[in-house]
């Protein structure tokens, strides 16, 4: 089994089969005995209550400031759908369809994009395309 957390888009040297993620993420990869098949578990670990930077957490000299949670507005907002994006070395398919994820191919490398709420991790299977 492969685990990894990004917290910013990361490039890998030494993974059997993770090439890059494009945004903060958890992944779990763990390959079937007989090399054709992945099981997958990703994740984003943000909740999205709010986008960008919530300007009342910074400072006149640009640093974020520690402010509590309890005055934000946002804390009271609905958790929103994240997008995760990676990379896999090799061409994979799904073995079942799912409305969350979407596969393109780039030469003989494999970019998924998943979509999660929150922060509930997706589970799926791939095979060999």
């Amino acid at each position: 089994m492969e685990a990894y957390a990004f917290f910013a888009p990361a490039t890998i040297t030494a993974a059997k089969h993770l090439l890059s993620a494009d945004t903060a993420s958890q992944i779990m990869l763990q390959e079937h005995s007989n090399g054709q098949q992945l099981k997958l578990s990703v994740v984003n670990p943000d909740f999205a209550f709010y986008q960008g930077q919530d300007p009342e957490q910074i400072d006149a000299n640009g640093d974020q400031v520690e402010v509590s949670i309890y005055d934000r507005d946002w804390r009271y907002s609905l958790s929103q759908p994240v997008k995760t994006q990676f990379t896999l070395k090799d061409r994979w398919q799904l073995t079942a369809p799912n409305n969350v994820i979407t596969i393109k191919y780039d030469g003989n490398n494999t970019n998924i994009t998943t979509t999660t709420v929150d922060a509930t991790p997706l589970s799926f299977n791939l095979s060999k395309a």
